[in-house]
């Protein structure tokens, strides 16, 4: 809360830079306004998966099967340099190039949403995973997202944020090497919820979405726990259900 309350304050004394060009930002954000309209975003995109489209509406696989979630909100499309940025993110540990796209997807949660969720969960890595990668890319991203609540609000980050909530049994088999029937069922079983949430509004937080598969099989776990309603935010959406 203190760091937050003195980060515009900062901004006077230390200028943004732009994590791409190098260049002041002119804002507290370290991406410059020139760079930031330069990536790819999404626009038409199926309301209900965030899909991006040729116009915006629901898409062939929402309108035939549903998802158990009631949205998606991404801000990048997953192409260059976004998946180059995710990746140094979150294999590299350049944990600023994370906070930055974090920041871009808050604004627009906050601005689609306008309200903040009862709970968040940042979708979890197993164990093994967490260690060998040093951080959970998913925490960092939600942790943004409610700190943008947090300034125009009485939100309290870390009460929102449930880390521990659920945890993931196992690491599915990478996307890739699935065909598309394989994607869909991949994760089954992946997650266990720790506690009852009857009643509660959540949102979960990834970095990227690409079939869907692991934010469905939580929801559903989160809705089998008493979950009202389920939303999603992630930094990036793939073009096509079934690219990796």
């Amino acid at each position: 809360m203190i760091l937050r309350t003195l980060r515009p304050f900062s901004f006077l004394l230390i200028e943004g830079r732009c994590v791409l060009c190098g260049t002041r930002s002119g804002r507290e954000m370290d991406l410059c306004r020139p760079c930031e309209s330069e990536l790819p975003g999404v626009a038409a995109c199926c309301t209900r998966c965030s899909l991006p489209l040729p116009k915006s509406g629901l898409c062939t696989a929402c309108m035939d099967k549903p998802p158990p979630f009631d949205s998606v909100c991404c801000c990048f499309r997953y192409h260059t340099p976004v998946d180059r940025m995710i990746g140094l993110f979150k294999d590299s540990n350049q944990r600023q190039l994370g906070r930055v796209m974090a920041e871009v997807l808050a604004k627009r949660y906050t601005r689609e949403s306008g309200c903040m969720p009862d709970i968040v969960v940042p979708v979890p890595l197993t164990k093994r995973k967490r260690r060998a990668r040093g951080f959970n890319q998913a925490e960092l991203i939600a942790d943004v997202i409610a700190e943008a609540f947090a300034d125009t609000s009485a939100v309290q980050t870390g009460k929102r944020v449930r880390t521990g909530l659920v945890v993931r049994r196992f690491d599915s088999q990478p996307q890739k090497s699935l065909d598309r029937a394989k994607r869909r069922t991949g994760p089954k079983g992946a997650f266990a919820v720790c506690d009852r949430i009857d009643g509660a509004s959540v949102l979960i937080v990834d970095d990227v979405v690409t079939t869907g598969a692991t934010v469905t099989e939580l929801t559903q776990v989160l809705k089998n726990a008493g979950a009202r309603a389920v939303t999603v935010a992630a930094l990036a959406r793939t073009p096509q259900r079934d690219s990796g």
